[in-house]
């Protein structure tokens, strides 16, 4: 067993690094103002999946989850065999876990208890030190983090390993039995040099084209934090027939003697001009074509005529 601070360290972790594996297990998206949809996800058969199918199945990791569900039970604090249907469900035993966990810490019994071990000395042997872990590791609630560790280390695998973390943390509370795994990570990034916002798709050996057009709506809510984002790109059917308007009103503005007459004499001008070759336009539209062609052409207006 590990030191209590250890453990402490690693469940804590775990409980961090939860939020992430959602991206990455449930197949779900959760970005802001967004709903949660299905992804598309494929499995991929590499010799880490087949790592974990074998450890699924090896009687030592079996006994340990067998122990390790036992104590969650012991303390109050049940985990279903299948695990928990939704992640609202888990959030839920979780905050009952800590809960316990903190109420158990607090409890008169283990004051009690650690004062006669440690006899309220603040430093002591390690004897003393070992009798109070084994004290605390088997009345407190298990510090799950610390079991992961030894389960990985168990297996040659590094205790860091995220990927091996999701994995155990949701077969046991989620009842999944795969090995979470990202087909491609799309990530915003800032670049040094031109301080602009990039959408940065990384892809692995084993990426197909089909990960990244299967998951493409997803990419493209990330898109969206770029600043030249373009949603529906629809053509400008009127590109030619606003155009000209727009060229004839900037000829008409550097006419002195108009610039100094009314916005209406100058729409009157231009509808007078074309209105037989754009029977559609009306005096009062050319105003909204002029403004929504110099915006549409990233042209500022000096003079907004009155609306």
């Amino acid at each position: 067993m590990y030191r209590t601070d250890q453990e402490m360290k690693a469940t804590l972790q775990i409980i961090i690094y939860l939020t992430i594996a959602q991206h990455i297990f449930q197949s779900t998206l959760c970005i802001s103002m967004s709903q949660p949809r299905k992804m598309h996800r494929r499995t991929v058969y590499n010799q880490d999946y087949y790592k974990a199918q074998a450890m699924l199945r090896d009687d030592w990791f079996k006994g340990k989850i067998e122990w390790l569900r036992k104590r969650f039970t012991e303390v109050g604090c049940p985990v279903p065999i299948e695990g928990y249907a939704t992640n609202e469900e888990y959030q839920a035993w979780r905050e009952a876990y800590w809960e316990r966990y903190s109420e158990m810490n607090r409890s008169e019994y283990f004051k009690a208890k650690t004062l006669e071990i440690t006899g309220g000395q603040a430093s002591y042997s390690g004897e003393v030190y070992d009798e109070l872990e084994s004290f605390q590791d088997g009345y407190l609630p298990p510090m799950y983090g610390g079991v992961f560790s030894e389960i990985l280390r168990h297996f040659g695998i590094d205790h860091e390993n995220q990927q091996f973390k999701y994995f155990l943390e949701f077969y046991i509370f989620r009842g999944r039995t795969e090995l979470p795994s990202s087909n491609f990570s799309v990530r915003l990034s800032r670049d040094q040099k031109t301080n602009e916002l990039e959408l940065l798709i990384k892809i692995h050996g084993f990426t197909k084209k089909e990960d990244i057009m299967g998951n493409w709506d997803f990419i493209v809510e990330d898109q969206k934090y770029l600043p030249d984002y373009q949603g529906k790109s629809k053509k400008w059917v009127e590109f030619e027939r606003d155009l000209e308007i727009y060229k004839l009103w900037k000829a008409i503005k550097q006419d002195k003697l108009k610039r100094q007459g009314s916005w209406q004499a100058v729409d009157m001008d231009i509808y007078a001009q074309l209105h037989h070759k754009y029977p559609e336009i009306t005096i009062t539209s050319i105003r909204s074509i002029v403004l929504k062609t110099a915006k549409r052409l990233d042209e500022s207006i000096t003079a907004k005529p009155p609306l």
